[in-house]
């Protein structure tokens, strides 16, 4: 049911990124974040780019898309600097963070690996990032 949701929430951002990627090659990372406590959209105060942009799927589930990043380690390294962020302002809040990143044509699909990176994250206890790598 979360997935569906997610992919009804990121739908035309998503179309969006996915066109610019194959017409001009311009790679961009997908961040999942989960609270363990609902924090709606105007509240968490993650500053981004001009050119990202933050999703709220509801207010436990939140997808930052990062364009112009494609290496697995800009994405991770932008999701840890949002961690940051998060856990100065909730100092009581738990975040699981998913990173994935589409940068080749021949990649799985992007929603799969961004569960996959979130399960990944919550085998953790505390506060996680993890990305999606060992899926290929």
């Amino acid at each position: 049911m979360l997935r569906k949701q997610v992919e009804e929430a990121i739908e035309k951002p998503l179309e969006k990124a996915l066109y610019i990627f194959r017409r001009y090659g311009h790679p961009f990372c997908l961040i999942f974040l989960e609270t363990s406590q609902p924090i709606e959209r105007d509240r968490l105060g993650i500053k981004l780019r001009k050119t990202d942009k933050l999703v709220e799927v509801d207010p436990s589930h939140h997808i930052i898309f990062l364009s112009l990043i494609g290496e697995r380690e800009g994405g991770y390294k932008a999701a840890e600097n949002i961690l940051t962020q998060l856990e100065n302002k909730f100092p009581d809040i738990v975040f699981h963070i998913g990173v994935a990143c589409k940068n080749r044509e021949e990649q799985e699909d992007i929603v799969t690996r961004i569960f996959y990176a979130l399960s990944n994250a919550k085998d953790h206890d505390g506060n996680f990032v993890a990305d999606d790598y060992g899926i290929d």
